[in-house]
């Protein structure tokens, strides 16, 4: 499944997480569809990070970089708009 990362979040992670890192995310689920230029409808479902957790050391430097919460996350991404947590 994508995750999709904004803002600082989105900064400290392109800096420290590589394709295929064991993270642990926490976020909410979001979906959207749309039509290709031939006409083909196609949709995706992602979740929106609202923070990451290494699951594997990087080194001695990790320590700050192990747990990456955001508060710049836009409200939209936090469900604030009335959503049901489930």
């Amino acid at each position: 499944m994508d995750v999709v990362a904004w803002q600082a979040l989105a900064e400290r992670l392109s800096q420290s997480v590589k394709k295929g890192s064991p993270v642990f995310v926490e976020g909410r689920l979001s979906s959207r569809s749309w039509e290709t230029q031939d006409g083909q409808k196609r949709s995706a479902v992602e979740v929106v990070a609202f923070s990451v957790q290494h699951l594997e050391r990087m080194g001695p430097e990790s320590k700050e970089a192990e747990e990456q919460p955001s508060e710049d996350v836009p409200p939209e991404a936090k469900g604030e708009e009335g959503d049901i947590p489930f």
